[in-house]
């Protein structure tokens, strides 16, 4: 049986009762307490407060899937930021695994290309970005390395994003603020959690 281990970053008054209890009635799945987010490498999956977030990602590539708790205000910019999910304070453990199940299950079966019709090979090229980042964001220095023919310069980048946000939406048969964001001081995100934005 394959071993899921998902290391913990919580102090002792946030964790829930009943590890122990849940590890013997699932043996194919581990709980682990780290003291320092950076052991947080060869886990299957990291669970930590959402309020240190942006510490994690300061740390450099992170390793493998993470899920972040907290607030529902907190939410949105988590995933944005990459998790793979969020859970509400409280949690439990039986919630974490049934969400690392869905996000697997999900991930396994879902196709990421739109095959939107009309696009250019320089949107082409800046969806297939965004698709592969999702949820979390892509600066705008990654996407202008999209642009087929260098020494555009930004104003290229913003005309490419407007066009593909038309096409997009028109694709998704969507009015209004559809899926393709603006995250400010930031860069771009595909979000799908926005009303109206599912494919």
């Amino acid at each position: 049986m394959e071993l899921l281990r998902i290391g913990l970053f919580f102090g002792d008054s946030e964790i829930p009762p009943g590890k122990n209890e849940y590890e013997k009635g699932n043996p194919g799945i581990h709980f682990q307490i780290i003291q320092n987010l950076r052991d947080g490498n060869g886990f299957d999956l990291l669970l930590f407060p959402a309020v240190f977030l942006d510490e994690y990602l300061s740390l450099g590539p992170h390793p493998g899937l993470f899920f972040c708790s907290g607030s529902l205000h907190q939410l949105r910019h988590s995933l944005l930021l990459g998790a793979g999910d969020f859970l509400k304070i409280p949690w439990d453990w039986s919630e974490v695994h049934l969400r690392w199940d869905l996000w697997r299950s999900r991930n396994e079966n879902r196709r990421l290309d739109f095959s939107v019709p009309g696009l250019s090979w320089t949107e082409s090229k800046i969806l297939q970005t965004l698709i592969s980042h999702a949820p979390g964001f892509v600066t705008r220095s990654e996407l202008a390395n999209c642009i087929k023919k260098s020494g555009k310069g930004s104003r290229s980048l913003d005309v490419h994003i407007h066009s593909l946000r038309k096409k997009l939406n028109l694709h998704l048969s969507i009015q209004g603020k559809g899926p393709l964001k603006t995250l400010r001081g930031l860069g771009y995100a595909l979000d799908f959690l926005a009303p109206g934005s599912s494919p």
